[in-house]
């Protein structure tokens, strides 16, 4: 019989008879090109205690190339010095709730966050302190990007105008360069502002050398250039997007969730990513009434884009990451609980942190494999800062209907599990129809000396659930061995 391969993951079509090794589930893997990589359980970065409920994290750099980890949460804005120095106080007196999310873009030395509940902050990374007003002309803002050098916000507030949730602005120039304090209207500096009204209320925004305006049922797109500094183009007017918290950018693509599932724009045009792939489960997992608890990030390293999101029985707390793979166009989820996720890494890598424990399960320290291990982001969980920096997570993958003799029944008595290190164990199913709800199933098997695992299983159709254990590092397919029955 041939190698079924493990995945691509396709909840969406879960029940039909594939023996390409669709999978119906999975659970604590990463896609990585012909199979699937650990995913590493969260393990402490920093020993401070962080309260809840946590509004923001964000890695910022300063100019020395050196890295400051800032944590929003509770009404407040700490600094993470170092992995135990104590926490410094960079902003309190903020609004507590949860839905206050905190949203950070660096403009040269300065780090702007903003969370429309209070006034646009500004952090010196020079000089250190406090987040303190950026100025008294700047509007507060609910999303903020940079946009070709530009500090841009959008969904504004203001004294003048009150609460304007389709309208976009930007600082003018002084002296010929674009002065972030600078936000009162004018022509000679050309502060303004666009109100776009046609996309539905703004609910996200992207940067880069143009602009995403994400509203709830469009996209526009904001270029440089025209009469007004900046022009507006609307691009989409049926599919946008009322999570605002998914909305999240990796290279030049803009990521979201819609009520017609997951998209993409690349800026020219939009694009489904998880139609009759993941939709579906993601719609029926998904607590949509508590859409303010998730949190997105691109993971650049890997060049992943993930989501944290409070899935069936969350508790109050995100209990789901999602993860796609823009090269592979693969996706993957996780179990895992946390409260806030950030962008970056932290603090440098040291042979004392605890990823580090078992120098065995890593191999040589040369490969460049393993830094694809190193954290790519920041969480924080259980009261700290953490990263995905613990042993690789116990994994799980389910097959779809396998038909192993397409003109009967067959004996499925071996399976052999292509994987590097750790240790499986599988459990079969067996049935007479092609109706995955009426499979009976045996008790776990795991390997005996010679790599087999031995079954008796006779049946018109076949599954298999997969269990990886320990220490292990790739994975790939099943080998099913057997023989065709009962064709006279």
């Amino acid at each position: 019989m041939p190698v079924i391969p493990l995945g691509p993951w396709r909840p969406d079509t879960a029940g039909f008879v594939n023996n390409s090794g669709q999978l119906n589930d999975m659970r604590n893997a990463i896609p990585v090109q012909g199979g699937w990589q650990p995913q590493r359980s969260l393990g402490a970065l920093s020993e401070q205690t962080i309260a809840t409920p946590v509004q923001g994290v964000q890695v910022a750099t300063r100019t020395n190339g050196g890295l400051e980890l800032f944590v929003a949460a509770n009404g407040s804005i700490h600094r993470v010095p170092s992995r135990t120095g104590a926490l410094e106080a960079a902003g309190s007196g903020f609004a507590a709730s949860a839905s206050d999310r905190w949203r950070f873009v660096q403009f040269g030395d300065l780090l702007l966050a903003t969370n429309f509940a209070d006034d646009l902050q500004a952090y010196d990374l020079t000089s250190g302190g406090s987040f303190g007003d950026l100025h008294a002309s700047a509007p507060r803002a609910k999303f903020i990007a940079i946009v070709r050098d530009f500090p841009v916000v959008a969904h504004t507030y203001d004294s003048v105008d009150l609460t304007d949730a389709y309208r976009v602005r930007w600082p003018g120039f002084v002296n010929g360069v674009v002065d972030p304090t600078s936000w009162a209207y004018s022509l000679t500096t050309q502060a303004d502002f666009q109100r776009v009204s046609d996309i539905g209320q703004i609910t996200g925004l992207t940067g880069g050398e143009i602009g995403t305006v994400v509203g709830q049922q469009g996209l526009c797109r904001m270029s440089y250039g025209g009469s007004a500094l900046f022009s507006f183009e609307v691009v989409e007017r049926r599919i946008g997007c009322r999570v605002p918290n998914s909305v999240v950018q990796y290279r030049q693509g803009t990521y979201f969730w819609s009520p017609d599932g997951w998209h993409v724009f690349d800026g020219s045009a939009v694009s489904p990513i998880g139609n009759e792939k993941i939709d579906r489960f993601f719609h029926e997992d998904f607590d949509e009434g508590s859409a303010e608890l998730m949190w997105a990030v691109a993971e650049d390293g890997r060049g992943h884009v993930v989501w944290a999101y409070p899935g069936q029985g969350h508790g109050g707390r995100c209990n789901r990451m999602l993860r796609f793979a823009p090269e592979l166009g693969e996706w993957a989820v996780t179990d895992v609980v946390l409260d806030g996720l950030g962008p970056g890494k932290s603090f440098g890598a040291s042979l004392d942190d605890s990823m580090f424990d078992n120098l065995d399960e890593w191999g040589s320290l040369d490969d460049p494999g393993l830094w694809l291990e190193l954290p790519q982001t920041v969480a924080v969980a259980d009261g700290t800062v953490q990263a995905f920096i613990g042993s690789p997570m116990d994994a799980f993958f389910q097959t779809g209907l396998l038909m192993l003799n397409q003109d009967g029944r067959f004996l499925l008595n071996r399976a052999f599990v292509l994987h590097d290190r750790g240790y499986p164990a599988m459990r079969i199913g067996m049935g007479e129809r092609l109706d995955a709800g009426t499979m009976t199933w045996l008790e776990p098997i795991e390997q005996q000396s010679d790599g087999y695992m031995r079954v008796r299983c006779p049946g018109r159709t076949h599954m298999a659930e997969l269990y990886l254990y320990g220490d292990w590092v790739r994975a790939q397919g099943i080998d099913l061995r057997g023989a065709p029955i009962g064709t006279r």
